[in-house]
């Protein structure tokens, strides 16, 4: 998983006034994990190659990702994707997750297509990205046309402190024909109107150090891993 750009200081609130929802109410559970089983479902999901396998693990019932240091002095973490096995289009995206408390590296939870072509017009959905220190941004990357660009929510305030990284908070992405709207333990947080992909996407969550949060990346908070403890998808 790569990401190349400096986040925004924006974030999730959980305790603001919004709209409490229960989107799949009227959907069909399609996909659910609860990484109960002592290794990594395969049917479900494939390790991203190339990665040290010891960054994703499953331990207690939860999904482990982590970041670790490569024999070449790289910082790399690891991911996991429902690629060939769990893709879909629309529908209602939603995971428990807990961040890591420190920044210097970042995960994720997001849809991704299986390839993207120059006339499609999008990339990736950003359903939480956390980035430590109560940093979540819900964002998506599409293209114009002409170039990749990046729709962000400017209003987003942040997290109660400690929020993201000491409990698990419900991350949650409807995905309609014509808008995408994100949601955190049940209360819609944010929404975006534009023609929304077509294409079947498969979900992705991983971690990563990027070379602008390198300066901040203290070994000695580490292991500061995300933890996932389910994932669902309803069409």
């Amino acid at each position: 998983m790569v990401s190349c750009r400096t986040p925004l200081a924006v974030s999730l609130i959980l305790l603001a006034a919004g709209l409490a929802a229960d989107p799949p109410r009227k959907m069909t559970l399609a996909f659910s994990e609860d990484f109960d089983a002592p290794a990594l479902d395969t049917s479900k999901w494939t390790m991203v190659a190339g990665l040290p396998p010891g960054n994703v693990r499953i331990e207690g019932g939860k999904l482990r990702l982590g970041v670790s240091r490569a024999p070449s002095g790289q910082w790399v973490g690891g991911a996991i994707v429902t690629r060939n096995r769990f893709e879909q289009a629309q529908g209602y995206f939603e995971a428990s997750v807990k961040f890591g408390r420190h920044q210097g590296h970042h995960a994720a939870f997001r849809l991704v297509p299986a390839q993207m072509k120059p006339s499609e017009k999008f990339a990736e959905l950003y359903i939480a990205e956390g980035f430590g220190e109560d940093i979540v941004i819900t964002w998506v990357r599409h293209n114009d046309g002409k170039a990749l660009k990046e729709e962000k929510p400017r209003n987003l305030k942040p997290l109660p402190a400690g929020a993201a990284g000491s409990k698990f908070v419900t991350y949650g992405l409807e995905w309609g024909r014509r808008e995408l709207t994100w949601y955190a333990d049940g209360k819609k947080i944010h929404s975006l109107r534009l023609e929304t992909p077509q294409e079947k996407l498969f979900m992705s969550l991983g971690s990563t150090v990027s070379e602008f949060e390198l300066p901040k990346l203290d070994p000695s908070k580490l292991p500061d891993d995300a933890e996932v403890d389910w994932v669902k998808a309803w069409r």
